[in-house]
């Protein structure tokens, strides 16, 4: 599994900013689970402080060189490339045709955002051979399954491929997964963490100021938004049914990043981590319960009507740091009839 390089125009002065994957270390936790040989290879992060310089652009992270050998070190029969941000969507190209020029047998997949809703887009490009969309804890698991024993994957949930014909092929959608706490904690273990504690020191990561200095790692306590906001990319790939992992299961990972990793910091990336804010008050009595000494944030931001009084005292006392809260705008006519940001009830589920 391979989260790509990022690429900037050579003049660019943009620095790396780095993220951990934790898509694919979901996936890779899924595959492990089930016995099957998996490694993740970060390469933005493998060489966050590396630039090298490919035609008109700027590369950050390994050098395509480099990439190469790792993956003819590991011989592997597939790789999975993330595809987290359209605008990098270059460098998930990029990795694809370095897949194929060590071995064109190898089976080529893309996932994440931007192949869930541009899958037309990643499959024009020869070196891919399939799309995930959605969720890929158990449609990948389904696919690698199939290819180790021969099976035909082309009527797997969520699976879009190019016919004999040359013509897109869109399985319908996999199925929201609703028992989050049945999936195995993510793979951190396969994550380069010492490289994000690195960075961390030296102010490249999203939430920069807030972890400085210490050992940091993000969260996902839910997934999914019954929010109807045009704008967002989260309907479509994690759904309008909103769910829940339980506050124990939270703090199990919690505690594990602590005594394995000693994370200090964490980013919650939840998109609507208080969306049940009685759940959300229960994760904060549990980390001061648990006396975890952490600092914690919600970067990707919290509704400012799935907040009250009690929350941001425990939310405080349980070390949050700080809270993003999107207006969207300051007119009500904008809200209702453009972004359109109402819920729907109907799809909104609690675990």
């Amino acid at each position: 599994l391979i989260n790509p390089t990022n690429a900037v125009e050579i003049n660019n002065k943009f620095f790396v900013n780095l993220f951990q994957p934790l898509g694919l270390a979901y996936v890779a936790s899924s595959l492990e689970k089930n016995k099957i040989k998996v490694e993740i290879l970060d390469a933005l992060a493998e060489g966050f402080d590396t630039e090298n310089i490919y035609e008109d652009r700027k590369v950050l992270g390994l050098s395509y060189e480099d990439i190469k050998k790792k993956i003819k070190q590991y011989k592997p029969q597939i790789i999975g490339i993330s595809t987290p941000f359209s605008f990098q969507t270059g460098e998930a190209h990029q990795m694809a045709r370095l897949a194929k020029e060590v071995n064109p047998r190898i089976i080529v997949v893309a996932g994440g955002t931007h192949a869930t809703i541009q899958p037309q887009e990643i499959l024009n490009d020869k070196n891919f051979d399939y799309v995930i969309r959605g969720e890929g804890e158990y449609s990948f698991l389904e696919f690698v399954k199939n290819i180790k024993n021969k099976k035909s994957v082309k009527k797997i949930a969520g699976l879009s491929y190019k016919d004999n014909k040359n013509e897109l092929i869109n399985n319908p959608k996999n199925p929201p997964i609703l028992k989050l706490d049945n999936l195995a904690l993510p793979a951190r273990h396969l994550l380069p963490m010492e490289k994000y504690n690195q960075a961390s020191k030296k102010g490249k990561v999203n939430e920069g100021l807030l972890s400085f200095g210490k050992n940091r790692t993000s969260i996902i306590t839910s997934r999914g938004c019954p929010f109807t906001c045009t704008f967002c990319s989260v309907n479509p790939i994690m759904t309008r049914c909103w769910r829940g992992r339980s506050p124990k299961n939270v703090i199990k990972e919690i505690k594990s990043c602590v005594n394995k990793y000693h994370i200090k910091y964490f980013d919650i990336l939840d998109d609507n981590f208080t969306l049940d804010p009685n759940r959300a008050k229960e994760i904060c009595r549990l980390i001061i319960k648990n006396k975890l000494k952490i600092t914690w944030s919600t970067p990707n931001g919290i509704r400012a009507d799935k907040i009250d009084d009690e929350l941001i005292k425990l939310m405080k006392k349980a070390g949050c740091l700080q809270v993003k809260v999107a207006p969207e705008s300051g007119s009500q006519k904008v809200l209702n009839n453009i972004i359109k940001s109402l819920s729907d009830k109907t799809h909104k589920v609690q675990i």
